[in-house]
């Protein structure tokens, strides 16, 4: 994240209009954003969320992927996809 973004999230309800943020406010802000950034970025945080289905071993993907594709090919598609909110 750029400073000015950091700058500008900064600046929500409360901080005052046009309020200045002072170098160790914003580098404050700025930790404070990497580390809930990190926090979340966390598959076993987005798993405790019921966000996703499992957390696999990187060598199974292609297996996950084969058992994924071999059980959509045996149930038709009975109406139209919704992707619906992805989460990212």
């Amino acid at each position: 994240m750029s400073k000015s973004a950091a700058r500008s999230v900064g600046r929500g309800p409360g901080s005052g209009a046009g309020a200045e943020i002072t170098p160790e406010k914003e580098a404050e802000l700025l930790n404070r954003i990497r580390s809930k950034y990190e926090e979340t970025i966390s598959p076993y945080y987005a798993a405790s969320r019921l966000w996703l289905d499992a957390v696999i071993d990187p060598l199974d993907t292609r297996t996950w992927i084969s058992l994924g594709i071999e059980a959509a090919s045996q149930a038709p598609a009975t109406r139209e996809f919704n992707m619906g909110v992805l989460q990212i």
